[in-house]
């Protein structure tokens, strides 16, 4: 993954039960590599047409952070049996991850879009 300096991550979800912004705020926070690369922070939750969405802002301070960010939301989604899909949002590029390991390559290649390392749309599995 490249280098980067304090990239913005953004992840967007519909509530359900217990997966909460609370469960996986505290999952993040509880991570010791994502702990000392991140600033995470609570949004206020928008009312969508179909409910409330919680959102996560995370600050990452480079790639390895969002390397470690990403196994710890795969993580907490496997423990959660979460099988919902989310919108994963690194410095303006959307990805929706449902929890498949293409999912998490389209997130890397968000990663790089966002360097300015890979030209096309990570969102749709281009690379």
């Amino acid at each position: 993954m490249p280098d980067l300096t304090e990239t913005r991550v953004t992840i967007t979800f519909r509530a359900e039960g217990d997966l909460t912004m609370n469960s996986l705020m505290g999952w993040l926070r509880r991570d010791g590599q994502v702990a000392r690369s991140a600033e995470i922070i609570a949004v206020p939750a928008a009312n969508g047409s179909m409910g409330a969405l919680e959102v996560i802002d995370v600050v990452v301070s480079n790639a390895t952070g969002i390397a470690g960010l990403l196994v710890a939301y795969r993580a907490w989604r496997q423990a959660k049996r979460q099988t919902a899909p989310v919108t994963i949002v690194i410095n303006n590029v959307s990805v929706v991850h449902d929890g498949t390991d293409e999912a998490d390559r389209r997130v890397v290649r968000a990663v790089e879009a966002a360097a300015g390392r890979v030209s096309g749309d990570p969102g749709d599995g281009a690379a």
